[in-house]
């Protein structure tokens, strides 16, 4: 068996050795089994490690924060969701409108998907907050899913998860943004919205 070393000739190039002719090699020799299991083995390693990483990054949580309570259940059914201690959403936009309207409480709307992970966290850990939901109380609270609502969402330019909008009574925007917040910067947004009621 005759093999050259690089390292002993530098200005060589490589060659295998002379044990497996390349040339005469065929599918039924045992060194053409051997090439071909290298090849599977290192097409799985390429292939398998980036799927392991992607399931492993969507089973870890966005953030290190532990929900204070478990999130509250968002109800269908009712057009006023009354659920001890947490925000009272409405689930109709018309019917969160006309209560606006009568009421002259400003709007604030949550627009989310059933894919969000930061809306989860919302309502895991920002909405069920004692100050969220005390000022809530000076709005009514409608939770749209954007993805049922698309005309709502394109309506109102949302583009991303979670939007929160507060809107006058009259339908007017008064604050916006997208994203989390902590509870305390939650009740700040709030309440800068309802100081723009007039």
């Amino acid at each position: 068996m005759t093999e050259l070393n690089p390292e002993l000739n530098p200005d060589s190039t490589p060659q295998f050795s002379q044990d497996f002719d390349h040339e005469n090699a065929s599918r039924d020799s045992p060194q053409f089994g051997f090439i071909l299991v290298r090849i599977f083995l290192a097409f799985a390693v390429f292939l398998l490690i980036p799927i392991l990483l992607v399931i492993k990054l969507r089973a870890t949580p966005q953030s290190n924060a532990t929900p204070a309570s478990p999130p509250a259940a968002t109800p269908v059914a009712a057009s006023i969701a009354p659920v001890a201690g947490s925000i009272l959403w409405e689930t109709s936009y018309e019917s969160a409108m006309e209560t606006a309207r009568q009421s002259g409480k400003p709007l604030m709307i949550n627009f989310y998907t059933d894919w969000c992970g930061v809306c989860k966290q919302l309502d895991a850990n920002t909405f069920p907050a004692g100050e969220v939901i005390a000022e809530s109380q000076n709005f009514v609270n409608v939770k749209i899913n954007a993805e049922v609502r698309t005309d709502l969402a394109r309506q109102y330019g949302v583009h991303s998860y979670p939007t929160i909008l507060f809107l006058d009574a009259n339908g007017n925007t008064l604050n916006r943004f997208a994203g989390g917040y902590a509870s305390a910067g939650f009740v700040k947004q709030m309440q800068s919205a309802r100081s723009q009621v007039g």
